[in-house]
């Protein structure tokens, strides 16, 4: 029998360990590029700013943000017929649910003084404390009945310019639970604080005019504090997301004032001799049927005011040491376009008239508020077996929330005890989830299952060739 040559021999064993190579080489490339999807494609729906708020006699509310959007969900216990879902406020007219950045869901239908345990729900993920549920009580009934005040109104804008819809609007003042809300698709917000209640849950808390407010505007990662006082609740300056602001000294806005990251509204350096209005601005529309007007005179000159309306009002101010003057009408102005014009000498001892145009809209034309001034959407609780929404399951905590009073902050230190029975302490962990979606690799299922069998492939032909030879 005649020998194989050296070089027969060789040829085809140096293949077969290629062949292996190859085949090792794309079956770790396969790894890889799986690896890095889910590293990459899984947004952050943790919940973040967890804040318990609006506590009545039979509802509260579960506010939180994320970062990227998800559906948003609170699961209660609910005694003998198990759990109940509560969605969020925006998904309960029925319909296609909305991602959301800000989760505000109320939980309606309660007992008074009533401990109620619920996790949260974000994209089909569940959270709780730290293993244990969340725990809120609800108050006690208030046989008075709610103030009259007038509720808090704004606006709130993007970076860009462009209404920021889906932000999340909580407000805090002293003595006072935490009140909270969702800006609308125009931007705009509303607070009704009439059925405001005191932090022990026991009264509604009376509003002074004076009374210091803290307003915190949230979307994804942005943020904004605004601190104003009651009286200038009614009509916020715009508010644009990652600056804050300080309203608490007098509402007159410098036409040279420069927006910075933590903006103040300066006191107007008056030219002397000086007289004009400055609120209200040409057509300036109010949702406050009693709307405050402010300009600048003589310092202690008088200013003769007309307020022209179904029934004219003419009064008399006199302005301040530094030329301010306000004034605010007793009695609601009717609906609709009016005009006020003041009178007051100049610096030359002339007299000046100036007059300015606005509108007053109805009372509740703009805050879809009903007629006790809460809001007129009623929460609906459905039972269910389980919790049935889909979204992504990669799930990476972050923050770790603490409470304050009747919230929970993502502060880990200044620990505020709270009358009410909120006992949320840490950051929400993560519970046994609801079945997750199949996640895929970018190029899809199919590319997926085509690389595997030609990895094999290459791995059978390679071991193969390594024994035959």
């Amino acid at each position: 029998m005649k020998k194989k040559k050296v070089w027969e021999k060789r040829i085809p064993t140096i293949l077969a360990f290629v062949i292996l190579l190859g085949s090792i080489i794309l079956t770790l490339q396969i790894i890889k590029n799986q690896i890095l999807f889910i590293g990459r494609a899984t947004p952050d729906t943790t919940p973040q700013n967890i804040k318990i708020t609006n506590i009545t006699d039979t509802s509260f509310t579960v506010t939180f943000t994320t970062s990227a959007k998800a559906i948003g969900g609170v699961s209660i216990d609910g005694g003998e017929g198990g759990a109940i879902l509560a969605l969020d406020d925006t998904n309960k007219s029925g319909g296609e649910q909305k991602q959301l950045f800000s989760h505000h869901i109320t939980v309606g239908d309660l007992k008074q003084k009533t401990q109620h345990n619920f996790q949260i729900i974000s994209d089909s993920e569940s959270y709780s404390d730290s293993g244990k549920k969340y725990t809120v009580t609800t108050g006690p009934v208030i046989n008075t009945p709610p103030t009259t005040q007038k509720p808090i109104f704004g606006k709130v804008l993007l970076p860009s310019g462009e209404v920021a819809s889906d932000t999340l609007i909580i407000a805090t003042a002293d003595d006072v639970q935490t009140l909270s809300t969702v800006t609308k698709d125009s931007g705009e917000f509303t607070i009704p604080v009439n059925s405001a209640r005191n932090l022990t849950l026991e009264s509604y808390k009376n509003f002074s005019d004076q009374t210091l407010i803290t307003i915190t505007a949230r979307r994804e990662n942005m943020k904004s504090i605004v601190t104003l006082l009651y009286k200038d609740a009614q009509n916020i300056p715009s508010i644009t997301l990652s600056s804050d602001y300080d309203f608490k000294t007098p509402n007159i806005e410098s036409e040279e004032a420069t927006p910075t990251s933590s903006l103040k509204i300066p006191t107007l350096a008056v030219k002397q001799g000086e007289v004009r209005i400055i609120t209200p601005k040409k057509d300036e529309r109010f949702t406050d049927q009693q709307p405050r007007f402010q300009g600048v005179a003589l310092p202690s000159q008088k200013v003769k005011i007309t307020i022209h309306s179904d029934e004219n009002i003419v009064t008399e101010v006199k302005s301040d040491n530094n030329g301010i003057w306000t004034y605010r009408p007793p009695k609601d102005l009717s609906p609709g376009e009016h005009t006020i014009t003041i009178e007051t000498v100049d610096g030359f001892g002339v007299i000046r008239r100036i007059t300015q145009t606005f509108t007053v809209f109805a009372s509740g034309s703009q805050l879809s508020l009903d007629a006790t001034g809460t809001p007129t959407q009623t929460p609906t609780n459905t039972p269910i077996p389980s919790p049935t929404l889909t979204g992504t399951p990669t799930i990476s905590p972050a923050g770790s929330p603490t409470p304050t009073t009747a919230s929970v902050s993502p502060s880990p230190t200044n620990i505020v005890p709270s009358p009410t029975t909120v006992t949320s302490t840490v950051a929400p962990t993560q519970t046994p989830p609801t079945p997750k979606p199949t996640i895929t690799s970018p190029g899809g299922t199919n590319q997926t299952i085509i690389l595997s069998v030609i990895s094999a492939l290459f791995i059978v032909t390679g071991t193969t060739l390594l024994f035959l030879l």
